[in-house]
């Protein structure tokens, strides 16, 4: 037990109610929590939330839905509950309790599909096709899909013919098979954002598209949050606050064994292989075992019960059953050349000892790209400020794709940052990769600066320069041409 562990045990125990105590950091809090657990008070610490003003919260996504769920216990509980904020999150807006009013569906209900569906979308839920992740829906003919933000798993809801829902169960996010629970009479769904009536939402969306004129991802779930109003906002005015480690220090030196605290929320490790998608022969990869070859789905008579396997054939013609709800021990081979890989042998551990090696070299290079990115933050460079990208957009003569727009929108945030950055964009020969070039490009110049576009081969360099020379005709804007045989 620490000092400041003490003050606070020493503060708790004489009876003191803290509403909020702000901590420096995410294990402050950690060390706080112990102390509240030790004496049996309840508490609520919140994730470190370190968003810059107007950034896209996209990439904040799970932050936030921890922040939200645990903002939901400490707005609807009936009892008296102290929330611990790391100091970074205490200083961001965060949605008021009368903007996580969650949706309430109950065994018997009859839904108004589309209604339903428009409301999901307003909460910040992704409609997407398969649902494995938290704020995420798929609507099927009589079917619904949805993993709410506060929820261990998604839930399947079964809706009769006049969309009346007949029945309600758990099912597992890697396999999309039903789990062996009970139904479940209703469910609560919390907000993945904030729940908002057409009236403000739409005022929030012309607010955010007012302020970003040429942003990609125009709407709430990237933005809202910097738009709430200050009563929309959650308030630690009236509350009493103590700061963890400024409190009255003890007068009594302490030495309590205190226990481990166990984070509620259960994480998942989302493979990249859809049953559905796997044929007969696919190469696959075992994070133990090494590449195999799928032969089928099994089922097997285990333990009083049945239970499907995922059946793979190594060397030998040895095979290994793997559990369905293990999928994500497994990925896919993907091979850069196109070459048929050798099979592995079970129980030899040459899998094991490649990936050792692997690792080893890739623990090298995340230590070389650490040290890099760290003297970078030390560098200044200037900033790029974003422009109005609709024009060049509209002569592109196509609609981009989300990821292109999420590509030029990330880029271009990083441009913004004021230190040396770089980016990594990856995609196959005419997925539009030079389109995101072409649109940072323009930024740069319309800022004042000079671009380098250098390209590997004398042929791509003749390629690029007739499409830069097309994209920004008329624009004021001088391209000049180098390679090996242009002095």
């Amino acid at each position: 037990m620490n000092r400041n562990q003490m003050n606070l045990y020493e503060l708790l125990a004489h009876n003191t109610k803290i509403d909020i105590l702000v901590v420096e950091t995410f294990q402050q809090g950690v060390e706080a929590q112990q102390i509240f657990k030790y004496l049996k008070v309840s508490s609520l610490l919140l994730s470190e939330f370190r968003a810059e003003k107007f950034d896209n919260l996209r990439s904040y996504k799970d932050e936030l839905f921890q922040i939200f769920h645990s903002l939901d216990e400490y707005y609807f509980s009936q009892k008296f509950i102290t929330l611990i904020i790391p100091s970074s999150t205490s200083q961001q807006p965060l949605p008021a309790k009368n903007l996580r009013q969650p949706i309430v569906i109950n065994f018997g209900d009859q839904l108004n599909i589309e209604s339903f569906k428009d409301r999901l979308v307003k909460t910040g839920y992704k409609n997407s096709g398969v649902v494995q992740n938290r704020g995420e829906f798929s609507l099927h003919l009589h079917k619904l899909d949805i993993f709410p933000i506060n929820s261990n798993y998604p839930y399947r809801i079964s809706l009769s013919s006049n969309s009346e829902v007949e029945e309600i169960r758990e099912f597992s996010p890697f396999t999309q098979l039903r789990l062996d629970s009970d139904e479940v009479e209703k469910i609560i769904i919390a907000p993945a954002t904030f729940s908002l009536s057409d009236k403000r939402y739409q005022e929030i969306e012309e607010d955010i598209e007012d302020f970003y004129p040429n942003s990609l991802y125009p709407d709430v779930s990237s933005y809202g949050l910097w738009f709430l109003k200050d009563d929309e906002m959650f308030s630690i005015s009236n509350k009493a606050i103590s700061y963890y480690s400024n409190l009255p220090l003890s007068k009594q030196l302490y030495d309590i064994e205190l226990e481990e605290v166990q984070r509620k929320r259960q994480t998942y490790q989302k493979s990249n292989i859809i049953l559905d998608n796997l044929s007969i022969g696919d190469y696959i990869v075992h994070q133990e075992h090494g590449v195999g070859i799928f032969e089928s789905i099994t089922k097997e008579y285990i333990g009083g019960g049945i239970r499907e396997f995922i059946k793979i054939r190594y060397f030998g013609d040895n095979h290994l059953l793997v559990p369905i709800d293990k999928l994500d021990l497994l990925s896919r081979y993907i091979s850069a050349t196109g070459k048929v890989p050798q099979v592995d042998r079970l129980g030899k551990g040459g899998f094991s000892k490649r990936s050792s090696k692997v690792r080893e070299k890739l623990s090298e290079i995340a230590q070389y790209i650490v040290e890099l990115s760290a003297k970078r933050k030390v560098i200044k460079a200037p900033k790029i400020n974003q422009i109005n990208l609709s024009d060049i957009r509209r002569s592109a003569g196509f609609r981009y794709t989300d990821d292109q727009i999420k590509a030029i929108d990330e880029i271009l945030q990083n441009l913004s940052k004021g230190y040396p950055m770089d980016n990594l964009l990856i995609g196959d020969v005419g997925f539009g990769k030079t389109e995101v070039a072409i649109n940072i490009l323009y930024t740069v110049i319309k800022n004042g600066f000079q671009v380098a576009f250098i390209v590997p081969t004398t042929l791509l360099a003749k390629q690029h320069y007739n499409t830069v020379l097309d994209r920004l005709k008329n624009r004021d804007i001088q391209i000049a041409h180098v390679d090996s045989l242009i002095a």
